[in-house]
């Protein structure tokens, strides 16, 4: 018998056949395996790009926000400052009534009041007075305004162990211009006029404080006016302080008085002044 062969033509043909589609089949997974990966490398860049610009216009809007909600915020509050701002009032003196009349009201006394303690408040002028006698360092000296004598007495440098007890009235406001003279205990007590004593006893005037007219500044008793100083002149009768500055400014203006009559020409000396000081000064 004729032998046969187990792998005929037709099988070997079949083989083959099957052998070609399994590479085609294989080199066809392979190129959509390849694909696949290539879109997802695709996808994956397309993703990571919009994840940037997300964060790249997140960054781009926190930054500029500051900027325009400060400029907002300024807008605002500048608007809300325009529409809440109300003219105040001027603020009250610290030592004037808190009353409608203290803070200038309807009543003319309330704006007397108010004005008072605005000028008080307010006055920062200097005072230039001459200290001399049992003082330390006697000459002239600048206290405040509303100073009294022991300030100026004190910017002196004190007085003296020689200096009189009791020869100076040390409560007494300082006079722009005056001369303060403290005296020595080995200086001539000064004379008090009786006349003017007793005129300024009668009027409450400054010359009740004891301190008269020395001996040499006049005759009989009497002030003179040519060389008396201010504490002399305000032991006459109506004559304080504001006065006999004034006198003694007159007096350094326009020299020494010619006359009593003079007098007249004093800004503050009036008809009754002048009545009741012509017979206690001389010349």
């Amino acid at each position: 018998m004729p032998v046969t062969d187990p792998a005929s033509p037709p099988d070997i043909a079949l083989r083959r056949t099957r052998r070609s589609g399994a590479a085609a089949l294989g080199r066809r997974v392979v190129r959509q395996v390849s694909w696949a990966r290539d879109a997802a490398r695709a996808q994956r860049r397309t993703v990571i790009v919009i994840l940037a610009t997300a964060v790249a216009a997140f960054l781009v809007a926190w930054w500029l926000s500051p900027v325009a909600a400060g400029s907002a915020g300024s807008l605002t509050t500048v608007g809300m400052a325009a529409a809440t701002t109300r003219p105040t009032a001027a603020p009250e003196s610290s030592g004037a009534p808190s009353t409608p009349a203290a803070q200038g009201g309807a009543t003319g006394a309330g704006r007397d009041d108010s004005g008072a303690a605005g000028g008080a408040s307010g006055s920062t002028r200097s005072l230039f007075v001459h200290v001399t006698g049992a003082v330390a360092k006697p000459g002239l000296v600048e206290v405040a305004d509303g100073a009294r004598v022991f300030d100026a007495v004190a910017q002196a440098g004190g007085v003296t162990a020689e200096a009189r007890e009791g020869g100076v009235n040390l409560a007494r406001y300082v006079v722009d211009g005056e001369q303060i003279l403290v005296p020595r205990r080995d200086d001539p007590t000064p004379v008090t006029s009786s006349a003017g004593a007793a005129a300024s006893a009668a009027d409450g005037g400054p010359g009740s404080s004891g301190v008269g007219a020395t001996g040499p500044s006049g005759a009989a008793g009497k002030v003179n006016l040519n060389t008396a100083m201010a504490a002399e002149l305000e032991t006459l009768p109506r004559v304080g302080p504001s006065l006999s500055a004034k006198i003694l400014a007159w007096r350094a203006e326009n020299g020494p008085f010619s006359a009593i009559e003079d007098l007249n020409d004093v800004d503050g000396v009036g008809d009754k002044t002048f009545e009741s000081l012509k017979d206690l000064v001389t010349l």
